[in-house]
């Protein structure tokens, strides 16, 4: 993985596919300068992931994930996304436990579990999402659930040196509100996850999960939060679904 800071670009159902096509075009036109300032991650919806990859050259200058798989690699489960189709399909990351899916979905630490380890056998890299609702902060819990998260969504895996994984720290009362989290705070959270990965895994598997941070993050406010060394990078929703927001987000790393 590269030093840069990290920005993985979670369009969401923000985009249809002709927008998803368009989009992926305007980055990769300017790719040449945004990939100076950062390794970018796409994640378009799952219909979308071919058209978006093949609007990129060889070599590809950025990365691409998807935003949810199933629980199982095969069989009846009408509606689902295939690990195997998306790492075909050019996919090196895959989004797991989205407080979205958590939340409208009743996704449980259960099934992440499950979806982790499945990511992790086909060779790819988990972008675990965890995070507390506003209730929980204000009751002094934060800390608490963030770490049941960790310990749960991992239970069914043993890490190696050679495995990579990155948890995104997303404070749910914080996404597509506006409202963003103190830095902070965002890096105290990002020191408790390191702590937990200290606790569950031995310290060369531990320093393999890179932190990143999630919630109302725009070009005014990212550079307040990634800072590299404990804060790798962003995971961005709504300021990564339009061209000119997305690089207004990206050259604000300039100097970082």
């Amino acid at each position: 993985m590269s030093e840069r800071p990290i920005i993985v670009a979670n369009w969401k159902l923000g985009l249809d596919y002709n927008q998803s096509i368009a989009l992926a075009r305007e980055i990769a036109n300017d790719a040449p300068e945004l990939t100076k300032h950062a390794h970018l991650i796409l994640s378009p919806s799952a219909i979308a992931i071919h058209g978006v990859v093949a609007e990129f050259g060889d070599p590809v200058p950025v990365s691409f994930a998807a935003q949810n798989i199933c629980t199982e690699v095969t069989g009846a489960f009408t509606g689902e996304t295939s690990i195997a189709a998306v790492q075909q399909l050019g996919c090196r990351y895959v989004i797991v436990g989205h407080s979205e899916r958590r939340q409208k979905y009743g996704e449980t630490d259960e099934q992440v579990a499950k979806k982790i380890r499945l990511v992790f056998e086909f060779g790819l890299i988990p972008v675990l999402c965890v995070g507390e609702t506003y209730e929980e902060r204000q009751s002094g819990q934060a800390e608490i659930i963030v770490e049941k998260q960790l310990q749960k969504g991992l239970s069914k895996i043993q890490m190696t040196e050679n495995q990579q994984l990155m948890v995104a720290y997303e404070p749910i009362w914080a996404i597509g509100t506006g409202q963003a989290i103190h830095p902070d705070q965002a890096r105290m959270m990002a020191m408790v996850v390191h702590q937990q990965m200290v606790n569950m895994f031995p310290e060369p598997v531990a320093k393999n999960a890179i932190l990143l941070y999630g919630g109302s993050v725009d070009s005014h406010t990212i550079s307040t939060f990634v800072d590299r060394r404990v804060i790798r990078g962003v995971i961005v929703g709504g300021a990564s679904q339009n061209f000119d927001d997305f690089r207004a987000l990206v050259l604000a790393l300039a100097n970082k």
